[in-house]
């Protein structure tokens, strides 16, 4: 049981840790850092960036 609950605080601290982390961030920031691996393939990283602006221009139409 003790087991258990060490378990459960340990996943409730990374939770909090990751949406303290993450809670100054906007989502054009999250998208560039998700392209960050892509950045020495050329092709990738146009393909990720063509996709990044048509995912912010669906979000802006939905407004």
């Amino acid at each position: 049981m003790t087991e258990w609950l060490w378990s459960l605080a340990v996943l409730t601290l990374f939770y909090l840790a990751v949406q303290l982390s993450l809670r100054g961030r906007s989502a054009e920031d999250i998208d560039e850092a998700t392209q960050l691996p892509f950045a020495d393939d050329p092709y990738l990283q146009q393909r990720m960036r063509w996709q990044a602006s048509h995912e912010r221009e669906r979000r802006k139409e939905r407004r």
